[in-house]
């Protein structure tokens, strides 16, 4: 990527020298993930230390009971006595102080099981985002569409799945870099994003495709989503910077299909994935239906 710049004497700015940081440097989710399994396993060990430091506590404090129980059934005298009720008050405010600072840091822990908590559910949508356009990544996809089509075959509830494809978008990285061809793909799926509905689901399903489930959509209606994206992506004329080398217009090819009866997520994607070959063999920036759906 450095090398690419200097070839064509492309300006280092702090927003490219980000950019290239995030890309090739910055810890990925899984480096995270390792971090938080050693957190929880030293957090499991001090857990386990102070819980028998605890159970020790009390056994010693039940063990000076059982021997003030023995003393007494020998019929001791008043001296003997009070040496007893001794032992017990000097054991028992022994006891107290050492549970109570077993249960402080037992609190303690406890805030540190709560902040590991919330690491763990922010880690968990991580787990589904795509890192570089921030919508969702193919596994979210595929965890999405799984739901969507068990409520369309339950509900009897309409819903049609998009595929997307950004129209000669090697060309853009032969001729532009990655770094810009990064940048056309997050302004593809901020776009996209902006043409759906709050419920509709938008992810990169790989490289530069998109996937948007349509939930609670017929194919009349998913059809106007579709061509609304379209135009509002190949309006655009893109440039790498203000005075810079200019992109040029980028377009979508696009291919439809509704959720049929008997429908798994395998035989969805075949038939929209045949729709969009369509779309792209009859010249691109087009969006076809798929041939059941008609």
């Amino acid at each position: 990527a450095m090398d690419f710049r200097l070839s064509k004497k492309l300006p280092f700015t702090p927003e490219i020298y980000r950019e290239l940081y995030s890309q090739y440097f910055v810890d990925g989710p899984e480096q995270q993930l390792g971090e938080i399994r050693i957190a929880i396993r030293k957090l499991i060990d001090r857990l386990m230390s102070e819980l028998n430091e605890l159970d020790k506590g009390v056994d010693d404090y039940s063990n000076v009971l059982s021997e003030s129980v023995t003393e007494l059934a020998n019929d001791p005298d008043v001296s003997s006595l009070h040496v007893i009720v001794q032992k017990l008050i000097s054991e028992t405010r022994q006891c107290r102080e050492s549970n109570h600072s077993a249960m402080a840091k037992m609190a303690t822990l406890n805030k540190e099981v709560d902040s590991l908590r919330q690491s763990l559910q922010v880690m968990s949508e991580e787990v589904f985002e795509d890192a570089l356009t921030g919508i969702a990544n193919r596994r979210g996809f595929n965890k999405e569409i799984a739901v969507v089509i068990d409520t369309c075959l339950t509900e009897n509830i309409p819903a049609v799945l998009l595929l997307l494809d950004i129209d000669h978008f090697k060309k853009v990285n032969d001729e532009h870099g990655h770094l810009v061809g990064d940048r056309v793909l997050r302004f593809v799926a901020e776009t996209i994003k902006r043409s759906v509905k709050g419920s509709d689901y938008v992810a990169r399903y790989g490289g530069e495709e998109f996937a948007v489930i349509l939930p609670a959509t017929d194919l009349k209606g998913a059809m106007t989503v579709a061509q609304q994206v379209l135009m509002s992506v190949s309006k655009t004329k893109l440039s790498v910077k203000k005075g810079g080398e200019c992109i040029g217009h980028v377009t979508l090819s696009g291919g439809l299909s509704a959720i049929h009866r008997k429908d798994s997520v395998e035989t969805l994607i075949e038939r929209t994935d045949k729709a969009l070959y369509q779309a792209k063999s009859s010249g691109r920036n087009s969006v076809f239906t798929d041939q059941s759906d008609n």
